[in-house]
């Protein structure tokens, strides 16, 4: 994969966070990456890389990392992410799955897809994604609009209410002896009540 994101906190090492085919994922992973730091008031500074090369950096908490030892770059070359990592494979309606991107975290994986889903179908773009660990597949998402999922159980639960207007109340499924009354736990009950008065 040609696209690197690393991550830096204030006190910590540069380490990658993923890996990208595309630069448009790249760059929508980052935007996503920093709504979703915002949220939870995240500091880090985020580099992109493109073949080792530096793209980007942005460092929203002005985190001065004077000091902290580099390791993306390290004595033998340039760190990637673990082979074994969250793999992302995208498949369209024609094409077979092919991966797309690689997270050390499954979370990140998970934040990439849920955003992606949707802005894939304001593209009229249909595709299925799965997350795979070691060749397993873990999770499947298919591009469905949960609005019109939504919708679509709406109207059919509208339209059984409509047919099914009659609804009888059931019968009285309480055991009890036969020759009794309808209301013989009751009265048992108030017997008893009267039991208790006359020992006070």
């Amino acid at each position: 994969m040609q696209h690197t994101i690393t991550r830096q906190y204030a006190r910590d090492v540069e380490m990658p966070l993923a890996e990208f085919n595309s630069l448009g994922d790249a760059n929508f992973f980052l935007t996503a990456k920093l709504e979703s730091d915002a949220e939870l008031h995240v500091a880090a500074i985020y580099r992109l890389y493109k073949d080792g090369n530096l793209l980007n950096e942005i460092n929203r908490g002005k985190i001065n990392v004077s000091g902290v030892p580099t390791r993306y770059f390290s004595d033998e070359g340039i760190q990637s992410v673990h082979p074994n990592a969250y793999k992302v494979a995208a498949q369209d309606l024609v094409n077979s799955p092919e991966p797309c991107a690689n997270f050390i975290e499954l979370k990140d994986a998970r934040l990439f897809i849920e955003k992606k889903l949707p802005a894939d179908l304001t593209a009229n773009k249909k595709i299925t994604y799965r997350i795979l660990k070691s060749n397993q597949m873990l999770e499947k998402f298919d591009p469905v609009k949960p609005a019109v999922a939504e919708k679509q159980q709406d109207n059919k639960q509208g339209s059984v209410t409509n047919k099914a207007t009659f609804r009888p109340t059931p019968f009285n499924t309480v055991p009890r002896p036969p020759g009794s009354p309808q209301g013989w736990i009751k009265e048992t009950s108030r017997e008893k009540a009267g039991e208790k008065e006359e020992e006070k």
